[in-house]
């Protein structure tokens, strides 16, 4: 079985921009960063957090039914993604994700 090293994954810079995808072992991921808007009108602010989702293969995200993805979020940092890689090592190793795969004709039916 693959497993992912930090060195397989966009740093922090790339992902303060833009949405990084992968696959092994027929389990797609996906890391982004995740903005939540506090703070007051007169003086807002911006916390971060890095959004890790995981589906089976084939299909992209945006084409996956939300029911088959399963998500969980870390620290935006250097750090969170090192756990992030542990996260997605620790999923892709939980099961046969080759047998999780959804069919052409599963998905026509969605």
């Amino acid at each position: 079985m693959t497993t992912l090293s930090i060195r397989d994954v966009m740093h922090i810079s790339f992902l303060k921009k833009e949405k990084f995808t992968g696959s092994m072992n027929g389990m797609r991921f996906r890391m982004e960063k995740k903005v939540y808007q506090e703070g007051t009108e007169e003086k807002p602010e911006e916390r971060y957090s890095l959004l890790l989702t995981i589906w089976p293969e084939p299909f992209s995200y945006d084409k996956t039914p939300e029911d088959r993805k399963e998500k969980t979020e870390l620290e935006f940092s250097e750090d969170g993604i090192r756990e992030a890689v542990e996260w997605l090592n620790q999923k892709a190793s939980e099961k046969d994700w080759t047998k999780e795969k959804i069919s052409w004709r599963e998905w026509a039916k969605l």
